[in-house]
């Protein structure tokens, strides 16, 4: 379908490539810190410790290009083992970015049927996205994600020269009752 990203699993070997977007997502304020991932290493572990999916723009015409990142991984704020709740990051270039982040919650819905399509227990999601980043705050909305938390402090975007607040979004796929009949889980 025009419009919709197009995903596929993003290997050791692309790296680089990612960290490329991930730099130039840092430069541009496109909810990365100006600090976060400052070196090819530091992003590897958290690439290595996640479900990474890489994005091209589809206008429906062939692309070579990627465009984008999506990180998926058990959520850090989860108590619970394993986790029902996953965390995402979003990694973008200015290729998949526009002005009203329209990408977000196609992607955001395809991260979301990645996960329940190939049966991975999450059954929850999270994303944390600056206060700054309002367009990408009205997107996860129009997709049903709220806000669960305001972190003050927590980000520095390119160009901004202060720290400032992160909002973590929620939303719930399906009920967890039926992810406890699925695994035999006891809460």
């Amino acid at each position: 379908m025009k419009g919709t990203p197009i995903h596929h699993n993003i290997f050791r070997g692309e790296y680089a490539e990612v960290y490329n977007i991930v730099r130039e997502a840092a430069r541009n304020g496109f909810n990365v810190g100006r600090d976060e991932y400052p070196s090819l290493e530091s992003l590897g572990k958290h690439l290595d410790n996640s479900v990474v999916l890489g994005l091209w723009r589809n206008d429906g015409e062939p692309s070579e290009v990627l465009s984008g990142v999506c990180t998926v991984r058990p959520c850090s704020l989860s108590r619970g083992f394993p986790t029902v709740i996953a965390e995402i990051r979003m990694f973008t270039s200015s290729r998949l970015h526009g002005r009203e982040a329209s990408f977000v919650g196609p992607v955001m819905k395809m991260v979301e049927n990645i996960l329940s399509d190939i049966g991975e227990h999450y059954c929850r999601t999270i994303i944390q996205v600056a206060v700054l980043c309002s367009a990408w705050c009205l997107q996860l909305k129009k997709v049903g994600y709220i806000i669960t938390a305001c972190i003050p402090d927590s980000v520095e975007l390119a160009g901004e020269g202060r720290l400032t607040p992160n909002f973590v979004f929620y939303k719930k796929q399906r009920d967890i009752s039926d992810e406890i009949k699925v695994n035999n889980m006891c809460i």
